[in-house]
């Protein structure tokens, strides 16, 4: 497992982390793979927000909606 990337999924997604998990770590060094459960997900502002804070640290950010 690289320490540098990591996949963030809601709740309901649970199940399917490990394979978020593996495709964050096919990515370049330094990316966050951020998986929603629709593109249209209220909880859209909230992920916005935590990639904001991850692009100032540093690191690169990518949607998913979770049926990609």
């Amino acid at each position: 497992m690289q320490r540098d990337n990591f996949s963030l999924v809601t709740a309901n997604l649970l199940p399917e982390i490990a394979d978020w998990q593996r495709f964050a770590n096919e990515q370049p060094s330094g990316t966050a793979v951020m998986v929603m459960p629709s593109p249209a997900s209220p909880l859209q502002c909230v992920y916005g927000a935590i990639a904001a804070v991850l692009r100032e640290r540093g690191k690169v950010v990518k949607f998913y909606a979770a049926t990609e």
